[in-house]
């Protein structure tokens, strides 16, 4: 009985302990602030839920913000007057800023300006901030490969092969299906372009060991001399010495030179061991020059793919370039072999009523100047670049300069050339007649 009423107690206890805590947690809640969001927590924009909209605060004027442009080009006093624009006027891209500037007659790098090319650059920019009523207004598209599609509402004069369009719509319309198919192009040759890279990385490389190979094998001679030198001062060694002091009769100025010998052997024996390191460096350096040359070739021919990484896009001419990639031993085919119901086709030009044809890789090459091309017809490649070859018909008729300048400036698009920034791009050009399969 008394053990029953003690166990009562301790839970009577625990009880209140409990309790207490409750009570004082609920006490310290109260105590503490009620968090809400409101304006003056972490930003400067109201979120709330009803709360009246305020554009946030900025820190660059607007356009149409003459006065206190005209300010600020007051104050300027030298540098990069564009990116002084559009670090202090919002919605201004640095081309934009640029044309503006050429637009208004002011130099970008002028020291400081005068109230009249401050004047002619606020009309120039009011006139932009209502291009869509400007005689400027000219919606055209950039289609680049190296650079991409873009879209601009008038033609900037630093970008070159702007294509005029009707509408900016179309414009955008332009640049997006350019866009797509270069993504479905760069998604269908990703593989291919890995196993390009891969196939050169380890050409590279072994372009590398073998040069370094070859610099080891420069003291095959050295190692001749050194035997014949220890056989011819064989009476002054003996075994046992480590190294052998002798005159060296190769040099005219006969100067001593020593020679490094293992004591375990003879004079004799030491001069052999010189001999057939002789014999395996130069055994070393016939295999290597080989090697090296082939290699050169291999890397020559690998080069020559790069181009039609770019061109192609069909799944024949990626059945072609994969088998082409397969036959070097840079790509292990996957595809099973079916046979093509089409073959790809080159890429086709007229000019002037002559017809031009452009391989967009090695095996279309071969097959117009060998196989399509006659002996009258012109074929024009880049000199110093890789790239697609280009066929001229003449069809019994002379080509007109302007007819081959053309061609070779279609050969220089179709090269790797054009990657380098080189406005100019050299060309050879022969009749068919003058090659040769190799």
């Amino acid at each position: 009985m008394h053990t029953k009423r003690r166990s009562r107690q301790w839970v009577l206890f625990f009880i209140s302990v409990k309790m207490y805590s409750w009570i004082v947690g609920i006490a310290r809640y109260r105590k503490k602030p009620i968090l809400s969001h409101t304006s003056d927590i972490e930003t400067k924009r109201c979120l709330l839920a009803g709360a009246k909209y305020e554009l946030p605060p900025q820190s660059k004027l607007l356009p149409t913000q003459s006065k206190e442009i005209t300010k600020i080009l007051k104050d300027y006093n030298g540098g990069d007057l564009a990116k002084f624009l559009i670090s202090n006027v919002s919605g201004l891209a640095l081309v934009t800023a640029r044309q503006i500037l050429l637009e208004s007659g002011v130099s970008p790098t002028a020291s400081h300006l005068k109230y009249e090319e401050i004047k002619s650059i606020i009309n120039t920019l009011l006139e932009y901030c209502d291009i869509v009523n400007s005689p400027k207004y000219s919606p055209c598209a950039l289609l680049n490969e190296s650079v991409g599609g873009d879209f601009f509402v008038t033609k900037y004069i630093e970008f070159e092969g702007l294509q005029s369009t009707d509408s900016l719509n179309q414009a955008v319309v332009l640049c997006t299906v350019e866009k797509d198919k270069r993504e479905r192009r760069q998604d269908k040759t990703k593989y291919l372009q890995k196993a390009f890279t891969a196939q050169r990385k380890k050409l590279l490389s072994k372009l590398e060991k073998d040069k370094n190979k070859l610099q080891e094998c420069e003291r095959t001679e050295e190692m001749k001399k050194m035997g014949d030198l220890i056989l011819s001062n064989a009476w002054a060694i003996k075994k046992g010495d480590k190294i052998a002091k002798v005159i060296d009769y190769f040099d005219e100025n006969s100067p001593t030179v020593e020679i490094f010998l293992d004591e375990r052997l003879t004079p004799q024996q030491n001069s052999q061991a010189y001999y057939k390191k002789y014999a395996k460096l130069k055994r070393t350096y016939t295999a290597v020059t080989e090697q090296l040359d082939k290699l050169t070739q291999e890397l020559e021919y690998l080069e020559t793919i790069a181009p039609s990484l770019e061109l192609c896009s069909t799944n024949d001419e990626i059945a072609e370039l994969e088998d082409e990639l397969a036959a070097i031993g840079a790509l292990k085919k996957i595809r099973k072999e079916k046979r093509k119901t089409k073959p790809s086709q080159p890429i086709a030009y007229e000019i002037d009523e002559f017809v031009v044809l452009v391989g967009k890789n090695n095996l279309q090459n071969d097959k117009l100047t060998f196989k399509v091309a006659n002996g009258g017809d012109l074929w024009i490649h880049t000199k110093d670049a890789r790239g697609s070859h280009v066929i001229v018909f003449a069809e019994a008729r002379e080509i007109p300069d302007v007819v081959t300048q053309i061609a070779c400036e279609i050969a220089a698009f179709y090269s790797l050339g054009k990657k380098d920034g080189g406005s100019k791009i050299p060309c050879d050009y022969t009749p068919r007649r003058n090659l040769k399969s190799i």
